[in-house]
């Protein structure tokens, strides 16, 4: 039985680590869209194969947009006209359930970064705000390259970004081996049978009721909520397709 087990659990092993790219929930699509053409072909192309590394590490889309202008349909936003435009490039561009978008428009200086599915989680207020601290100041510069590259890095090093899809395989793997443990000791009980009625396990005269009391089965409790930092936290809004995204944005 322990020889079976061990060897179920080694093919199991195998399977999950050689199938983590086929379980990959990251899109074909193109990571990189310099719509705003401030890119050279060469640093889009460096930029496209970073961008890629982090979305096959995290296992989710990590993606980078810059548009000329912001439409004009989105100016009955205000200052969170970026952040719409950016939850909308996401939606409707075919991109992973999970993941996370940095979009810059030059011209009005405007950006946001939008997440989406388990990015929320990992990405929080805190995370959110070192990334923008490291990115902004090559943004103000107009070194888009290295802001660009910087998004990928901050994206790519930051806490619980890679560990999503390994928690899930730990945990299913968790679930196995208590089920085969669980299986082999239930086995051993050879002379062991379970008892419909608790008067089975009483031995005759062991057993004497001297006082009866109530024990009350119900309480009221009071509960105050203690509100959380939102550092830990992420801020999260309704996007116009109905999905909820996290995220930040603002001026460079």
């Amino acid at each position: 039985m322990k020889k079976r087990a061990l060897l179920i659990l080694t093919m199991l092993l195998l399977i999950a680590f050689s199938s983590v790219s086929a379980w990959a929930a990251t899109s074909n699509m193109a990571r990189v869209t310099d719509a705003a053409e401030v890119l050279t072909s060469s640093e889009a192309s460096e930029l496209e194969s970073r961008l890629d590394e982090a979305s096959s590490k995290g296992n989710m889309d990590v993606i980078v947009i810059t548009v000329p202008y912001i439409p004009d349909d989105y100016s009955q936003f205000g200052d969170d006209a970026s952040e719409h435009y950016a939850d909308d490039l996401y939606d409707y561009s075919g991109f992973a359930e999970d993941g996370i978008l940095l979009m810059v428009c030059p011209d009005s200086r405007d950006f946001a970064i939008s997440t989406k599915g388990r990015a929320i989680e990992v990405f929080t207020d805190s995370e959110l705000s070192n990334i923008r601290n490291a990115v902004v100041p090559y943004l103000s510069g107009g070194n888009w390259s290295e802001a660009f590259l910087t998004f990928a890095n901050e994206v790519a090093t930051a806490k619980n970004f890679k560990f999503g899809l390994w928690l899930a395989i730990a945990a299913g793997l968790g679930a196995l081996v208590g089920a085969i443990r669980g299986g082999s000791l239930k086995s051993q009980l050879k002379s062991v049978h379970s008892q419909e009625e608790a008067s089975y396990y009483i031995k005759d005269g062991s057993f004497r009721l001297d006082k009866k009391f109530d024990i009350p089965t119900y309480r009221t409790v009071s509960r105050t909520k203690i509100e959380r930092s939102s550092s830990s936290e992420s801020t999260t809004h309704t996007s116009s397709s109905g999905a909820t995204h996290g995220g930040t944005h603002g001026k460079f």
